[in-house]
């Protein structure tokens, strides 16, 4: 009944199945001079069932992070770069219908984001601490993001939810 009620005669079904994983990180830092250090983090992981051959459902596609720091006696900051690859290594067996572009299972397109986070510490114990995610307000998709189910909603039912806009943030912290 409620597979039909959600307009799917097919829906998942959640069970454990022998699987493989191969991955890696790898990072690379190094100081520029006293106050400035830069970082990269490079991430890549495949999944691959064993009982069929097949790619495993939603696996994370590689990134890489590539972070410039600043680091002061009172003021600290962080930009960074988060490149998001294709992902195409899909699960066939979650293809319901490869020609559909709503397809739950398709694959998922490469996107670039921009994040700054800032840090202020006064001698008297009060801080401020700032920040903005998505910098430039990318519309991207995550590849490990759920799907609309929602009726009449910007985003087509059916399909996988858009990646979050802008997010600015700020904090002031005061410590005795």
């Amino acid at each position: 009944m409620s597979r039909n009620a959600n307009g799917d005669p097919t829906p998942l079904i959640f069970a454990n199945t022998d699987a493989e994983f191969t991955g890696a990180d790898m990072t690379l830092g190094f100081r520029i001079n006293d106050n400035f250090r830069a970082e990269i983090l490079y991430s890549t992981v495949d999944g691959e069932r064993e009982d069929i051959s097949d790619n495993l459902y939603r696996i994370n596609p590689d990134n890489l992070r590539a972070a410039l720091y600043y680091d002061g006696a009172n003021f600290n900051a962080k930009i960074e770069q988060v490149v998001v690859f294709d992902q195409d290594d899909i699960s066939l067996t979650n293809t319901l219908d490869p020609t559909n572009p709503n397809n739950n299972a398709n694959g998922t397109d490469s996107y670039n984001l921009t994040n700054a986070f800032f840090n202020w510490a006064l001698d008297n114990g009060l801080s401020f601490s700032a920040g903005v995610e998505n910098l430039f307000d990318e519309e991207f998709i995550d590849h490990l993001t759920g799907f609309n189910r929602v009726l009449n909603s910007v985003v087509p039912q059916g399909s996988r939810m858009i990646g979050p806009g802008r997010n600015v943030f700020g904090r002031m912290q005061y410590r005795w």
